[in-house]
């Protein structure tokens, strides 16, 4: 047809360019004929006959030229001029047509009437133009055309009854032009060809007896606008095609009517003010067809009655009503609507009519929200006054809606758009099929959203073949029904979501909703079920979410704020099919109240063959009630299926299951008939839940013969439970199941389990039994049970009552049970715990956690409690009887008692060495055991020994241990002991004859003794010991007692009797008291290593005992008793911020064995005494090394009384080393007869002594000493002895020595100090009196070194008969004063070579017999090295001699070295500086200095002070003296040849003589370099010095480069000294050279000025 319109349009289209002279030639028919100008162009029609406002025109040919006119001039009365056409032409006007005033043009052709593209029109009234042959009146009369004979005209009101004549077939009005008329515009032909633009100012009416044909193109619109109504008939047909331009369209400011026989097509925009419908002839709904995409916009109704076409959009202000079926085919890519619109409940959905065919209806609009536009380049489309939509309501009712079937479309019905307030409506569909049946497309979606009721009477259904299901949305804000035998769905590979949502009831009544997926996705889920109303009523309803493929469920979602219901065999399943893989998304049910009753079921499974985990249900009733009467929730694995399955949870106020007659499975079942775990069952409940009656259970289920999974849990929450009459809650595997039962938890306020009610978590096959919790206020368990077993292979679960922070405040047990256990072939039993404020167990009642197979016995704990009573043979047990490991038990009470052979144990008889002994902890005040009652944690086989833990559940924590009872931790076999662990914040007391012990008597190791406390006391022979008997290790002691520890007559003991080696014992505390035969022992009898002891106090230690040294028992030791094996002894620290006092305690590391070390002794403390024959040893009498003693004392450090010692050391024949001794201290203080030793007695070197100390060390009393050295007939060297002090005082006969006595060398002394003083016989020594050499001695003094008194000095020398050479003495000191006796010396009474001395001081002076000594008995003299920066001064008898040789052997004498400034004597005084030999050479002295004083070099010693080098029976020595940096020749004068006389020169006025008994007067000149050329001159070259400056103190430096070595000393001199100038006479009368009269002090007198003396009397000769 449409190839026909456009053949039509090329011929209108062929005619309208053809060049046309005005061709309006009048016929002559009427009275008054027309007048016009022939051949015009521009024509003015005047004339015509008139009749009454009528003015009647009558042409044979009627045509306007382009861009011409035709003017009917009619006058100003005239309101219609009826103009006809006689002749055959057509008219065909292509330029204006024109009439005056308002006046109406009545314009009849039946030839056909063609409006070219340049046709405009200039009137103000209406127009009608018709193809008819005439115009009929109401009366009868016609103006005709084909007759124009006719009856005279009549002057007639023609608007109610005009009517046209017949309409030849084939006649068509034409236009391209843009005709405009004032008011009315008809236009009425066999056909209508139309394009440009038609307006009317009223109504616009096109009418067709055949076909109104319509047609816009890219350059020019079609627009067809009335200010009124807008009609368009084509009796036959209506064609339409007006979207090349977006201008286009058609425009009603009333109503707006399409009307054919046949279906309407109409591509094109539709646009009206009133209402819109497409009709049929006979005023029926019409078919609107539209292959492109049409938008109809209506303020008010829209009736169809069917479309099929392109994207359909409607938006109305009133109801849409399309009573037939709407065929969605396609998009159009142009002129589709694409928008994205928001729904009632806030989502938004994408509408584009572009590219997805789409259905979208809105309806109810406000005004504004229609979108009507406007006319491009016309100005806005105004609605004439007076014209007003009314719109019925905002109901949308479709009978049938399909999308394409193979392109995914879009569905969208909604009167909640922008929705007009005024209105209500709703929204009714009966069939809705957006499906796909070819191709891969998904599923069209559909959105419903409805203010009012929105139902589905038939089916809504989006599926695919291959795709995607769509979406289904549908929202009402009042009822949604899905009515009886209706169905929803939607299918595809995945479903898509189907969402109901209501705002008022939302019923399923007997109706199903199907939500499909079938495709091979794994991963992928299918959409949801939701649905949402005020209340929801499934009644008689199936609703099915089903996986066929590889892919998951979508989820089913019931939501109501009132009762949510399920009646009459309602079934709501979400299901995993026969065949597919993947998982079941649950059903979730929120509401306050739910009801499932009457064999109604919530079931989300994996049915038979079927993949995959099986979803949960969920009923959310927070507040409200469920109640399960004769209704079931299932979520199961079915029999074949693979996966899981799902969880049932239900949160509720109250909860009531009655039971259903008959049912075995369990009216709560997760279950798994497959291969695949069940689900949990959980219950959260605020008020009561009640589980009453046969068939009121609950079931956590593995199916037996064919289930493979573990059982799900069972959770119940509630103010109070109640399992009774033969109710269960049972977790199971089931026989030949292969799966594990799951766990139980209930918890409530108070708990009731009676009248054969039962808790059970159980295994039946080779898996383990579910744990059971119980958190209540109160339990009763009353001829009830709560088990946890397993009767095959399997493990038993735990059970649990009460909790930590919400204890039952009872538990009662009366011939009631509560096990965890296993037998047979088992694994390990399960745990009990309890939490209770009171616990009692009469009539043998039982609480175990046991395996009597090969597993491991489970652990009991019991909590919270205030008493725990065990009567009546009642047990707390936590056992195997067979390969398995016992268990562990736990309790906490303020009192524990257990009485007539009630038991706690954990305990193993396991000769299974991997099995072990459970452990036991118990948390009380008091703990008491009587009669045979026993706690243990012991195992007699090759398990090792479980721990036992004692807690104080307050300040205090006192254990009672009576008669035959124990407390233990150990092993008799080859396992390992366990450990004791005692804890309390204030005090432990162990007190009776009881024992606690950690031991093993096989090869296992001993456990640990652990203590935990403020003050702990062992008393009246209480027995505490980690020990081993065989070739295990002992185990440790740890005690921590922050505030203090008493052992009174108690022991302590780690140790082992084989090869294991003894553990360690370590105590923390504040004060810790050690006495009357208290012991801490760590020992191997056996090649085991002896054990640690570590005691930390931070006030004190006290370790006392009243007996000798030798006989002490009270003391610490770690101890490798045997000889003849390699243990070694452990290592002892002693740690303190207080007093360490060991008074006539011993503290000892030693070791017997061959090869074993003795361990170090490590003390720290803020101060330390050891008296009374207190001792710390370390020692070895084999190879092993003789441990270290390191001490650090923040104070001081003192030893007294004899016997009181520290000693580091190797006994006779052994081959180890001799330890060091380390002190740190502020100070130390050894008193009479106290000592530190480290030495060897075997062929070991004996140990260093390193002392360093803050402050000052004083050692004092005979038979004090401090030494490092080797015992006779040993073979090692000596040890070093190093101290380092700010001052050192020894005296008294004390000592500091390093020696030997063996073969051996000696070792060095090394002393650093700011300032020493040995007094009274203190000595500093290294000696040897054997084969080996004496160490050197090294003393660095800061300030002075002062030795005074006989026997005092510092000596490195050998006895008389030993072979070694001495050793060397090394000085460094600002000051070295030696007197009364002291010495230095490196002296060898044997055949060995003298030591060495060498001094670097400021100044060294020695008086009174002091001595400085380099002498040998017989071999060469040793050599002495004196470095004096200021001055040497001897005085009364001193000496300093390297002297070799005696009448009974010979030896050169030895070397001496003196670099001073000044050596000053008295010659008087006989000191001496001699390097002699007895037959042996002298030795070289050299001496570099600027003057000597007071000694004179002599040949041999002579009673004056005396320098010699000489040998009795030898060869005298060398005596070399250097002056410091003089050159002989410097500032000589030549003098001349001849001698002047003297007579003039010397005075003679008082001749040499006596006066006053005094001598004569003499002049002596000494010094070196001659004297200056005048008095007053300073000697050149020469530096100046004053001896004042030299006497008493010496100051002045020598004019030299200072030596390279350092003594550590600082020195400060001026830069020379200046000659002697004057003399004066001292207070004491002895005159001294001064440098000028003012240096004198005033106590100096001038010598008085004395007359020349005239003798009397004779005068000697």
């Amino acid at each position: 047809m449409r190839a026909v319109f456009a053949i039509a349009l090329g011929l209108l289209g062929h005619l309208a360019t053809v060049p046309v002279h005005a061709q309006i030639v009048p016929d002559a028919t009427l009275p008054v004929n027309s007048r016009v100008v022939p051949g015009c162009t521009d024509c003015l029609i005047e004339g015509g006959t008139e009749r009454g406002v009528n003015l009647y025109h009558s042409f044979r040919e009627f045509s306007i030229p382009t861009n011409g006119s035709a003017w009917f001039n009619n006058g100003a009365q005239i309101q219609n001029i009826f103009t006809r056409v006689t002749g055959a032409s057509p008219s065909n006007i292509d330029g204006l047509l024109r009439t005056n005033g308002s006046a109406n043009l009545f314009f009849l052709n039946p030839n056909g009437i063609l409006f070219g593209p340049n046709a405009r029109l200039q009137i103000g009234g209406s127009l009608v133009a018709s193809t008819a042959n005439r115009f009929q009146f109401s009366d009868g009369s016609e103006f005709s055309a084909t007759n124009p004979q006719a009856p005279p005209l009549l002057s007639i009101n023609i608007a109610p009854g005009l009517q046209t004549g017949m309409i030849q077939p084939g006649t068509a009005i034409a236009n391209q032009g843009h005709l405009t008329v004032g008011q009315d515009f008809i236009l009425e032909a066999d056909r209508l060809d139309l394009q440009g633009q038609l307006v009317a100012g009223r109504d616009l009416t096109l009418h067709a007896h055949n076909t109104v044909q319509i047609r816009d193109s890219a350059l020019v619109p079609f627009v067809a606008q009335a200010t009124g109504n807008l009609t368009i008939q084509g009796n036959q047909s209506v064609d339409i095609f007006a979207l090349n331009h977006p201008a286009s369209g058609l425009w009603a400011g009333g109503n707006l009517v399409l009307r054919s026989q046949h279906p309407i097509v109409g591509d094109a925009h539709y646009n009206a003010l009133g209402n819109v419908s497409f009709e049929q002839l006979n005023g029926q709904p019409g078919i609107l067809f539209s292959p492109n995409d049409p938008v109809i916009r209506s303020l008010g109704d829209v009736m169809l009655g069917g479309y099929t076409g392109s994207s359909l959009h409607i938006f109305a202000g009133g109801s849409v009503e399309i009573l037939g079926t709407v065929d969605i085919t396609g998009a159009d890519p142009i002129n589709g609507v694409v928008e994205t619109v928001t729904l009632s409940n806030g989502t938004t959905v994408n509408i584009n009519g572009q590219t997805t065919p789409t259905l979208d209806v809105r309806a109810g609009l406000e005004p504004a929200a229609v979108g009507m536009p406007g006319l491009t380049g016309t100005g806005t489309f105004v609605a004439p006054a007076g014209i007003t939509a009314v719109p019925s309501s905002a109901d949308i009712v479709i009978d049938t809606i399909f999308t394409p079937a193979d392109v995914e479309g879009f569905v969208f019905l909604s009167n909640q758009y922008r929705p007009n307030p005024n209105l209500s409506g709703d929204i009714v569909v009966d069939t809705i099929d957006a499906s796909i049946l070819t191709g891969a497309a998904n599923g069209s979606a559909v959105v419903m959203d409805s203010r009012g009721l929105l139902g589905v009477t038939s089916t809504v259904t989006s599926s695919a073949v291959l795709g995607n299901g769509g979406n289904i949305t549908m929202l009402s804000q009042g009822d949604l029904i899905i009515a009886p035998g209706a169905e929803v769905r939607s299918r595809g590979a995945l479903g898509g979501t189907i969402a109901l949502a209501s705002q008022a009831t939302l019923g399923v009544l007997g109706a199903n909703i199907y939500n499909d997926s079938f495709g091979n996705l794994p991963g992928a889920t299918g959409g949801n079920i939701n649905l949402t109303g005020q209340s929801a009523l499934l009644d008689a309803a199936l609703i099915q979410s089903n996986a066929f493929g590889q892919l998951n469920t979508g989820a089913i979602n019931i939501t109501a704020n009132g009762t949510a219901s399920l009646i009459n065999g309602s079934q709501v399943q979400n299901l995993i099919l026969p065949g597919a893989i993947g998982n079941s998304s649950g059903i979730t049910i929120n509401a306050p109240t739910v009801n499932i009753t009457s064999g109604s079921e919530l079931n989300s499974s994996v049915t038979f063959g079927g993949t995959g985990q099986a979803g949960d249900v969920v009923i959310n009733a927070p507040g409200g009630n469920v109640r399960f009467d004769g209704g079931f929730a299932r979520s199961r694995l079915e029999n074949g299926g693979q996966g899981a399955g799902g969880d049932i949870r239900i949160t509720t106020g109250s909860f009531l299951a009655t039971g259903v007659p008959g049912n075995t499975t369990g009216q709560l079942t997760s279950a798994t008939f497959g291969n695949g775990p069940a689900g949990d069952v959980v219950i959260n409940a605020t008020g009561e839940v009640r589980f009453d009656g046969p068939g009121s259970d609950i079931f956590a289920l593995v199916a037996f013969d064919r289930g493979v999974g573990d059982a799900g849990k069972i959770d119940i929450r509630g103010d109070t439970v109640v399992v009774t009459n033969g109710a269960r809650l049972l977790s199971t595997t089931e026989s030949n199941a292969l799966g594990n039962s799951g766990d139980i938890q209930v918890t409530a306020n108070r708990v009731e389990v009676t009248q054969g009610g039962l808790i059970s978590t159980q295994a039946a096959s080779n898996f383990a039994a579910g744990d059971i919790t119980i958190q209540a206020g109160a339990v009763g368990i009353r001829g009830g049970q709560i088990t946890s077993n397993v009767f095959g292979g399997g493990q038993a679960g735990t059970i649990a009552i009460g909790s930590a922070t919400t204890p039952s405040a009872q538990i009662e047990l009366d011939n009631g049970l509560i096990s965890s256990a296993t037998a047979g072939n088992s694994r390990d039993g399960g745990n009990v715990t309890l939490f209770g404020r009171s616990l009692t167990l009469t009539n043998n009642s039982q609480i175990e956690a046991s395996t009597s197979g090969t597993g491991r016995a489970g652990t009991i704990a019991i909590a919270n409690a205030d008493v725990i009573t065990l009567a009546g043979g009642s047990a707390i047990a936590s056992e195997t009887t067979g390969t398995g490991s016992a268990g562990g038990i736990a309790v906490t009470t303020q009192q524990l008692t257990l009485t007539d052979q009630s038991t706690i144990s954990a305990s193993s008889n396991s000769t299974n060495s991997a099995a072990n002994g459970g452990d036991v902890t118990i948390q009380a005040n008091q703990i008491r055991l009587a009669g045979a009652s026993r706690i243990s944690a012991d195992t007699q086989g090759a398990a090792p020994g479980g721990n036992v833990a004692l807690q104080a559940g307050g300040p205090d924590l006192t254990v009672n241990v009576q008669g035959d009872a124990r407390i233990s931790a150990s092993t008799s076999g080859s396992g390992r002991g366990g450990t004791i662990l005692a804890i309390a914040p204030s005090s432990i007391t162990l007190d009776g004859a009881g024992q606690v012990a950690v031991e093993t008597s096989g090869p296992g190791s001993g456990g640990n003794l652990q203590f935990e406390t403020q003050r702990l006391r062992l008393q009246n022979g209480v027995e505490v010991s980690a020990s081993t008997t065989g070739p295990g290790a002992g185990g440790n002691i740890e005690v921590n007692a922050r505030d203090a520890v008493v052992i009174n007559n108690s022991e302590l003991s780690s140790e082992t009797d084989g090869t294991g080696r003894a553990g360690n014992v370590t105590v923390a505390t504040g004060q810790f008291t050690l006495q009357a035969g208290g012991e801490i022992t760590t020992a191997t009898n056996a090649a085991g290593g002896g054990g640690n002891i570590s005691v930390g106090a931070t006030r004190g230690i006290d370790l006392l005992d009243a007996a000798s040294s030798l006989q002490a028992t009270t003391g610490i030791r770690a101890v490798a008793l045997t000889a003849t094996q390699a243990g070694a002894a452990g290592t002892v620290r002693l740690t303190t911020s207080g007093l360490l006092n060991i008074q006539g305690a011993t503290v000892s590391v030693s070791s017997g064995a061959t090869g074993g070390n003795a361990g170090d002794v490590v003390i720290q403390a803020q101060a330390a005494t050891l008296s009374q024959g207190g001792q710390v040893i370390s020692n070895t009498a084999g190879a092993g090394q003789a441990g270290s003693l390191n001490w650090a004392i923040a104070d001081g450090l003192t030893l007294q009384d004899p016997g009181t010692r520290l000693s580091a050391s190797t006994g006779a024949g052994s081959t180890g080393g001799g330890g060091s001794i380390n002190v740190s201290a502020h100070q130390m203080h050894l008193g009479t007869g106290a000592e530190i030793v480290a030495a060897t007695a075997g062929s070991g070197r004996a140990g260093s002594v390193n002392v360093v100390l803050g402050d000052r060390l004083t050692v004092q009393g005979n038979g004090t000493r401090m030494s490092a050295n080797t015992e006779p007939g040993s073979t090692g060297a000596g040890g070093s002895l190093n101290l380092a002090a700010n001052r050192l005082f020894l005296t008294s006969g004390a000592e500091i020595s390093a020696s030997t006595a063996g073969s051996g060398g000696a070792g060095s002394v090394t002393v650093k100090t700011n300032q020493a003083e040995l007094s009274r016989g203190g000595r500093i020594a290294s000696n040897t009196s054997s084969s080996g050499a004496a160490g050197d001695v090294r003393l660095n003094v800061r300030e002075t070194l002062r030795l005074t008194d006989s026997g005092t000095g510092v000596f490195a020398s050998t006895t008389a008969n030993s072979s070694g050479n001495g050793g060397s003495i090394l000085t460094a000191a600002r000051r070295v004063l030696i007197e009364n006796d002291a010495a230095i010396a490196v002296d060898s009474r044997g055949t060995g070579t003298g030591g060495s001395i060498a001094i670097q001081s400021d100044r060294l002076e020695l008086n009174r017999r002091g001595a400085i000594t380099a002498e040998t008995a017989s071999a060469q003299g040793g050599n002495i090295t004196l470095d004096i920066r200021d001055i040497l001064l001897l005085r009364r008898n001193s000496l300093i001699s390297a002297t070799a040789g005696n009448a009974q052997a010979g030896g050169d004498g030895g070397n001496i070295t003196i670099t001073t400034p000044f050596i000053i004597g008295v010659l008087r005084e006989n000191s001496d500086i001699t390097a002699n030999a007895f037959s042996g050479r002298g030795g070289r002295i050299v001496i570099n200095t600027n003057a000597i004083f007071g000694l004179l070099f002599q040949p041999k010693l002579t009673p004056f002070s005396d320098i010699t080098a000489s040998s009795q029976f030898g060869l005298s020595g060398t005596v070399i003296l250097n002056t410091l940096n003089v050159d002989p020749n410097r500032g000589l004068a030549s003098l001349p040849s001849n001698l002047l006389d003297s007579t003039d020169q010397i005075s003679t006025q008082c001749a040499p003589t006596r006066s006053l008994g005094r001598p004569m007067s003499r002049f002596v000149r000494i010094g070196k370099g001659g004297l200056p050329e005048q008095p007053d001159s300073v000697i050149p070259g020469q530096p100046l010095v004053s001896l004042t400056d030299v006497l008493p103190q010496a100051t002045a430096q020598r004019d030299r480069q200072p030596s390279t070595r350092s003594s550590g000393l600082e020195s400060s001199r001026p830069l020379g000294f200046a000659e002697a100038r004057s003399w004066a006479i001292a207070a004491n009368g002895t005159i001294e050279l001064v440098k000028s009269a003012a240096a004198v002090d005033d106590a100096g007198i001038w010598e008085p000025t004395i007359p020349c003396y005239t003798p009397v009397g004779p005068q000697p000769q």
